[in-house]
């Protein structure tokens, strides 16, 4: 089965109001732009992604503008009832291209916008003044896209693994990256850990259960295919993996989408 374009965050999709989202291609890379609306709540589930967001705070009188780095299992982030944001989402590919150690240096975190891009607190500030999503995604492409992608670089030991990573939708081993590449296992993970932050064990979990997600969210009448498809040993395991991620099992999910749905 193909990956789809972006990973999932169900609790933005399922437990705000007025979610909306659009994909956009620059060269080969994809990155989502999403916005919603909080409802009484001031909190929202966010499952392991390995993604970068920028989410954009948009209240005329306290505008605030995180880098939101990949969690490692599903926990509930504060954000402000009632409030709009604006959401950007690199994949994990795209993140490559952003500053040097950018992606190890948020796991786990919420950081400042301003102290990586200096000046950026400013266009932020002008997401206030676009009142629609168009006007608020040609904003970012003119004044911060550029500011945060670099050249893309030759690819190197890292990105070779991610994108293999990828297109083994996480079932590829350390041993099968490092004979491929032709390294050992452990520079190769290394290699891996000192550009990441986390083991190519760990991302290529998250990968694939990210593609689970996406099949229980999107495709849930088939979740026994799911098992089959993406490389678990039996239902059990699947289950398993589901619940360290989401803290909640498939058919809870399935339960909880259908709920969105009325």
């Amino acid at each position: 089965m193909k990956m789809h374009p972006s990973p999932l965050q169900f609790g933005f999709e399922l437990e705000t109001d007025k979610y909306i989202e659009k994909f956009k291609t620059y060269g080969s890379h994809t990155i989502l732009y999403y916005q919603f609306t909080m409802g009484a709540t001031e909190h929202l589930p966010v499952v392991p992604d390995g993604c970068i967001d920028l989410l954009f705070h948009c209240y005329p009188s306290r505008p605030t503008a995180l880098i939101c780095g990949s969690v490692l299992q599903m926990e509930q982030i504060p954000f402000h009832a009632r409030s709009d944001y604006f959401g950007v989402r690199f994949t994990s590919r795209h993140s490559l291209l952003l500053r040097q150690q950018l992606f190890r240096e948020t796991i786990n975190r919420q950081i400042s916008l301003d102290s990586v891009v200096k000046g950026a607190a400013g266009c932020a500030d002008g997401f206030m003044e676009k009142l629609h999503f168009e006007e608020r995604i040609t904003r970012f492409e003119q004044r911060l896209l550029p500011m945060l992608i670099e050249a893309e670089a030759p690819q190197g030991l890292v990105d070779y693994c991610v994108n293999r990573i990828h297109q083994t939708l996480g079932n590829v081993g350390i041993n099968d990256l490092a004979e491929e590449s032709g390294y050992s296992s452990r520079y190769v993970r290394k290699r891996f850990e000192d550009r990441l932050g986390i083991s190519p064990k760990l991302y290529s979990r998250i990968i694939r259960f990210q593609h689970v997600l996406y099949y229980v969210m999107k495709q849930y009448t088939m979740l026994t295919d799911a098992v089959n498809l993406q490389g678990y040993y039996d239902q059990s395991h699947f289950v398993k993996e589901f619940k360290q991620f989401t803290l909640i099992t498939p058919m809870q999910m399935v339960h909880k989408v259908r709920q969105a749905q009325g």
